[in-house]
């Protein structure tokens, strides 16, 4: 597949709490801001891994995460650009999960 990477190994708890922590709040989000970062019960309600989609994180508690993973037979991937974060916050956050881009 192209234009997209292979996460099957990756930590996805860590994965989750990384996106929601590099992520700000953008616009309306602003009104459901909240400080912190995501508990790891927090992190692994946020994973479904009997759906195609593993992980969807839209906007969570007021922050434009913008960020999924999806199942494909018995792999996991994304995509390999980060929707409204710049190309060295998406390379920051694989290499935080082991992954070099």
């Amino acid at each position: 597949m192209e234009n997209v990477i292979d996460v099957t190994n990756v930590d996805l708890v860590k994965l989750v709490k990384k996106v929601y922590a590099m992520s700000v709040p953008v616009g309306m989000g602003f009104l459901h801001y909240v400080e912190g970062n995501l508990t790891t019960e927090q992190a692994t309600s946020l994973i479904d891994r009997n759906n195609k989609t593993v992980i969807h994180m839209d906007y969570i508690a007021g922050r434009q995460c913008k960020f999924r993973v999806f199942k494909e037979n018995d792999r996991l991937y994304t995509m390999n650009e980060w929707y409204d974060h710049t190309e060295d916050q998406f390379r920051e956050l694989m290499a935080y999960v082991g992954i070099e881009v």
